[in-house]
């Protein structure tokens, strides 16, 4: 019986040890080549945002990608040297020439590296290009009529013109960048730039701007009752109100002098909507038997104010 335990001991290491070695084995990559499927060596394209893909090797963890400009045996910039688990890698570039090289690695080496050549040539087709805008941003509410427009260059382009929807602005420039100053009315308008040149011109990139020259409702206080006797009880009473119409966010000030010389201010509330509109549940910073003077202002996306509302008091228990 000894014999036959020591033997299913054996057994059983044995295996261990096979699963273990398993485990641990690394496949030999470094006599394998990685196959590139796009770009083609020597590509020449007026595309400048590129998909860099190839196909994944039996046994490789990672892909080592460099990217630079305009060789590897004369680099003026290094654009890109990062590791990738999957088998592709977007890159957008400028006009010029590059070189970019890959190899699959694993913890038992690597394979040689694959080195294609790429040229980004964009001096005469802008239709394959995208202007990028830098500001405002989209869907940018704002009270400020005077606005600045800009975007960043194309380096074929000559020109540049910017289009605002529901006016008269079209405008043709060389620079990039374009001021302009809205009617004094609530508006949603399109921003347009588009780059051109002698032989075309790009897609026109666009942008949403709302004009909002409205101030928001006054809010409404709600409790506690505005009294000489209104009372609260630290860590769950709160003050309650509802917003005004229009507004986005409101600012609560509270002191404890009635002409809010020295307030605490506690602006942007989002707080939780209850039935009546938002509510602060008064704990800390607040002191027990304190008298209390609160009031209320709405602001909305552009930066709208309401007035105040009347102040209101209570004392805390």
């Amino acid at each position: 019986m000894k014999q036959v335990n020591k033997l299913l001991m054996i057994l059983t290491l044995a295996v261990i040890f096979a699963s273990c070695e398993k485990d641990i084995i690394v496949k030999d990559i470094t006599g394998k080549t990685i196959t590139v499927l796009a770009p083609g060596d020597g590509v020449s394209t007026p595309i400048n945002t590129i998909t860099f893909w190839w196909e994944r090797v039996d046994g490789a963890e990672k892909y080592n990608l460099q990217i630079v400009s305009p060789s590897f045996t004369s680099i003026t910039q290094l654009i890109a040297d990062t590791n990738v688990t999957g088998d592709k890698f977007v890159q957008t570039l400028q006009p010029g020439t590059y070189q970019w090289r890959i190899r699959a690695t694993n913890n038992g080496g690597s394979t040689p590296w694959v080195t294609r050549t790429l040229t980004i040539d964009t001096t005469s087709n802008l239709s394959f290009l995208t202007v990028a805008l830098n500001s405002p941003a989209d869907s940018f509410y704002t009270n400020v009529l005077s606005q600045t427009f800009s975007w960043s260059p194309i380096s074929a382009a000559t020109a540049y013109r910017i289009q605002i929807t529901g006016t008269t602005f079209d405008n043709l420039q060389t620079g990039t960048s374009a001021a302009y100053t809205f009617p004094s009315t609530n508006a949603t308008y399109t921003w347009m730039v588009r780059a051109e040149n002698n032989t075309g011109f790009t897609q026109f990139s666009s942008r949403k701007i709302f004009i909002d020259v409205t101030a928001p409702g006054l809010p409404t206080l709600y409790s506690p009752a505005n009294t000489f006797t209104s009372t609260v009880t630290l860590g769950s009473d709160s003050i309650k109100w509802i917003r005004g119409s229009g507004g986005y966010y409101d600012s609560l000030y509270v002191s404890t002098d009635s002409m809010f010389i020295n307030p605490f201010v506690l602006q942007r509330i989002t707080a939780t909507t209850t039935p009546v509109g938002y509510a602060i549940t008064l704990n800390n910073g607040f002191s027990t038997a304190q008298r209390y003077y609160w009031k209320v202002k709405s602001i909305d996306k552009a930066g709208n104010q309401s007035a105040f509302t009347s102040r209101f008091q209570f004392k805390t228990n």
